[in-house]
């Protein structure tokens, strides 16, 4: 059991921190994905955006990796903080290309989708393992070019 694990939160509590933190986390990097998405059009300003967010996810993916779950969620816990740190690599990933355009060549754009799709998987799964139904990504844009 968990008594006496005063690190641990109660399982709402924890249940609760995981919600906010996966919340916080997909709205950042969905305001760097919708910016990306119109690269062509980026503005000094975007740039910067992007670079708080990607500052955010960081620091929500250190939060993420950081949290004692209940022993009953331990699993869960290691599926969750993967998902938030794959949402900060591809934040970090679409900075670096909104910032320097030569990193923006279509081996950056892949390796992003690839960030972007498992972040999406291990953030369902982690909902899934909750029995809840989270902010998740679903459906998100792959950036790569078609050729």
């Amino acid at each position: 059991t968990d008594e006496g694990a005063p690190d641990r939160p109660s399982e709402p509590e924890y249940i609760g921190t995981v919600g906010d933190i996966q919340a916080e986390a997909v709205e950042a990097f969905m305001d760097s994905h919708d910016k990306l998405v119109l690269y062509d059009a980026l503005t000094a300003g975007d740039v910067e955006e992007m670079q708080a967010n990607e500052a955010t996810l960081e620091a929500l993916a250190e939060r993420a990796r950081s949290l004692a779950p209940p022993l009953k969620y331990e699993r869960q816990h290691e599926v969750f903080a993967s998902g938030v740190g794959e949402l900060h690599e591809a934040a970090r990933l679409a900075y670096g290309m909104a910032a320097d355009p030569v990193a923006a060549a279509e081996l950056g754009f892949d390796e992003y989708d690839e960030h972007v799709n498992e972040a999406s998987a291990l953030l369902q799964r982690s909902n899934e393992l909750l029995g809840k139904d989270y902010k998740a990504l679903g459906g998100v844009r792959e950036i790569s070019p078609e050729f």
